[in-house]
């Protein structure tokens, strides 16, 4: 069934034919069905095969390099195991609290009110260009001054491995 257009061509009265509107065009529930499945088949191929960092890495200490070297200390150590355990033995030889979590220890000194006066993560890292074990610093809460004197002190009696449990 067509509908016409008046038109006058050549002095005629001609009738340009036009198709009539038979309903929406929008595709049927079966064919969004299969298109909707192969979407999430490849969304979940896409995030399978996506790299993602480990926050919890059980095969040792973080290894770092260029910028990640920033407030890196090195230690003459090759195993991270000891360096961890001479961290730990320092910081509870010099009376601060921590608490360990992976390959990272985090300090923290409270004044008499109860209240964290500094606050800080030490995180033993692998420097593969110089093929040694490191010591990354970061100061979360607390005076720089302090936390500056506290990382000398536990960093001293952790290279000279003064403190013997």
């Amino acid at each position: 069934n067509m509908a016409g257009t008046p038109g006058n061509k050549f002095g005629r009265n001609d009738y340009f034919a036009t198709p009539e509107a038979k309903g929406q065009t929008t595709p049927s529930k079966s064919s969004r069905k299969v298109f909707g499945s192969l979407e999430r088949g490849l969304d979940k191929m896409k995030n399978m095969l996506t790299p993602r960092k480990r926050l919890n890495s059980c095969d040792g200490a973080v290894t770092v390099t260029g910028k990640g070297l920033c407030n890196v200390s090195t230690t003459s150590h090759h195993n991270p195991d000891s360096v961890l355990n001479e961290l730990t033995r320092a910081l509870m030889f010099k009376g601060i609290s921590c608490q360990q979590k992976g390959y990272i220890l985090r300090g923290k000194i409270i004044d008499p009110s109860g209240l964290a006066k500094l606050s800080f993560e030490l995180e033993v890292v692998r420097i593969p260009n110089l093929n040694v074990v490191g010591i990354r610093r970061k100061r979360l809460k607390g005076d720089a001054w302090c936390y500056k004197k506290v990382c000398e002190e536990v960093l001293r009696m952790t290279a000279a491995g003064a403190v013997k449990a």
